[in-house]
């Protein structure tokens, strides 16, 4: 009885073949090749539908009628496979993935030119899977295939690639071991082949993981080979590195204790950057103030670590950054009651004019109280006090005026027998009671782009951000000739163009998101009113004399007219 059954199932499968293959015999070879490319065609619908099974079957059948058809259509296998491979990820279908992986494995490998549709293919798969939470386990278990599959058939990029993203499913997991265990077996193979883009892409994400985990010494290291390659040109994981450095001063902040590696680590790396002039998604003038206020946790390097903030050397960077840094030095002396050192400095700090110099000039009368506060100079507090005063009250920001007096507030806590303690404590207090108005973060002149730009290098400029001959602020779009002006207040505002998201405060900016020659995102929530410097984090200034450059990848650098 077994037999017959299997005798009649041979026989049923037989009879399937010879009408499908009589389907495809009556058919032309033009009209197969059609019906494969309109199934082929039609997935991108599917998959916005939801359809993934159905889509999944349409692309099958492309693929055996491209098979049919010969060793001419292997192009149309690959990108059919690379959309099947997506799509049943997507609905889950972990062993049919896997087979479909074998199968464009055994193409690419006759044809290793081809091995980026695979690559697209095990990437998206990949994606797939993780933004459905299939458990570790089968994750896993198509990463061990998928290697498995490259190993066989010599794909050896492919190799690294899949042990690059081993990594990541580790970490996600916290499984820290085995997450640095990947992608150093990863870094291993690409060093071989010299990826140096692919290379930089490890590093970054093991640095991002071994932040996470908080083994922030061992971070330091990918971190540092990533910037090596940096250095030599390979820049399109920048935005990524920058998210990254940012992670990692963060968590140096938050611990009780930095060590003496840490601060020299960021040291090292802010002083190098500032001797050379080439764009930054973080400005280099924020690593450097951020080393110097890690330094000074230790009480006993104050006078180094303040001397060396303005002594570094800015290559191309204009006044208003140098200025900057003389200020951010006089308040750590300052806080710490150096307050002779902080004049010292103060000495040296000009405004320079420009859409910063209302500013500045307050910052520096500002910085003169807080250091007189320090040495409890009775005689010239008071006069330049008053001068800080009412130059806070002359930028009509309430925020920056209610800021300076907390920090007048919380200097005169070291000499509260001051009688112009209990004043300014007064002043600060009627500030509060009377509230602060919101920002203008809501605001934005969002356009489409005339034309998509294509071909564009990661640091190639895009737009000029600098300031118009009546004292506005212009955004422009290097490439259509977009632009938009808008006047100058000390109050947030955001705006957006052609892709680039900018906010603005007063003469400084930062560039939000950018996503050049595509619609720009909308301008997000309000800034609070209580906006200042320290708020804004990673600030440029709009120099005097030039201008701002962003670039494709975000970064910014300065020019001058």
């Amino acid at each position: 009885m077994a037999g017959n059954k299997t005798m009649k199932s041979l026989m049923m499968w037989s009879i399937v073949v010879l009408l499908s293959a009589q389907g495809l015999m009556g058919q032309s070879k033009d009209e197969s090749f059609a019906r494969a490319e309109r199934l082929r065609n039609q997935s991108g619908a599917r998959w916005d539908a939801g359809e993934f099974l159905v889509a999944a079957k349409e692309l099958r059948e492309a693929d055996s009628i491209y098979q049919r058809l010969g060793a001419a259509y292997v192009g149309q296998r690959l990108k059919t496979l690379r959309a099947l491979i997506f799509h049943e990820s997507s609905a889950g279908e972990i062993e049919s993935v896997l087979a479909s992986v074998d199968t464009l494995a055994k193409l690419v490998a006759k044809d290793k030119d081809k091995a980026g549709e695979l690559q697209w293919a095990f990437t998206s798969a990949v994606v797939q899977i993780l933004n459905r939470k299939i458990p570790y386990d089968k994750a896993l278990k198509v990463m061990e295939h998928c290697r498995s599959a490259f190993k066989k058939n010599r794909l050896g990029r492919l190799e690294a690639l899949s042990w690059h993203h081993q990594g990541g499913l580790e970490g996600d997991n916290q499984h820290w071991d085995d997450m640095e265990s990947a992608f150093r077996t990863a870094i291993g193979l690409r060093k071989n082949f010299q990826d140096k883009q692919d290379l930089a892409w490890s590093y970054n994400s093991l640095a991002s993981y071994l932040i996470e985990a908080g083994r922030l010494d061992s971070a330091m290291v990918p971190f540092e080979n990533a910037e090596s390659l940096m250095s030599e040109g390979v820049l399109e994981h920048e935005a990524a590195m920058a998210l990254n450095l940012e992670s990692l001063i963060k968590s140096f902040e938050e611990l009780e204790k930095v060590t003496r590696q840490q601060v020299s680590w960021l040291w090292d790396l802010a002083e190098r950057r500032a001797a050379h002039e080439r764009p930054r998604v973080i400005p280099v003038d924020f690593l450097l103030r951020s080393a110097a206020e890690l330094a000074v946790r230790n009480k006993r390097n104050v006078t180094s670590a303040v001397r060396r903030l303005t002594r570094v050397t800015l290559d191309g960077a204009p006044e208003e950054v140098r200025t900057d840094l003389q200020l951010r030095a006089a308040r750590l002396a300052s806080d710490h009651g150096k307050g002779k050192l902080a004049l010292t400095i103060l000495k040296k700090a000009k405004s320079n004019g420009g859409l910063c110099a209302p500013l500045t000039q307050a910052r520096i009368s500002l910085e003169k109280s807080l250091a007189l506060i320090a040495i409890k100079d009775k005689k010239k507090l008071p006069s330049e006090l008053k001068t800080t005063r009412s130059l806070y009250q002359g930028l009509k920001s309430r925020g920056l005026e209610e800021d300076a007096l907390k920090v007048l507030v919380a200097a005169f806590s070291r000499w509260p027998e001051s009688p112009l303690a209990a004043q300014t404590k007064s002043a600060y207090d009627a500030l509060r009671r009377n509230g602060i108005p919101g920002g203008d973060g809501a605001s934005a002149s969002v356009q489409r782009p005339s034309k998509e730009v294509t071909d564009l290098s990661a640091h190639e400029a895009v737009f000029r951000i600098y300031a118009s001959d009546d004292g506005k602020i212009i955004l422009e779009d290097i490439f259509s000739g977009a632009k938009t002006k808008m006047r100058t207040t000390w109050k947030p505002k955001k705006q957006a163009l052609n892709g680039c998201s900018v906010e603005f405060f007063g003469g400084y900016i930062r560039v939000i998101d950018m996503n050049y020659g595509r619609t720009s995102r909308a301008a997000g929530t309000p800034s609070p009113g209580t906006m200042t410097l320290d708020l804004f984090k990673n600030y440029v200034p709009i120099p005097k004399g030039g201008g701002i450059e962003v670039t494709k990848s975000g970064a910014t650098r300065f020019f001058r007219d």
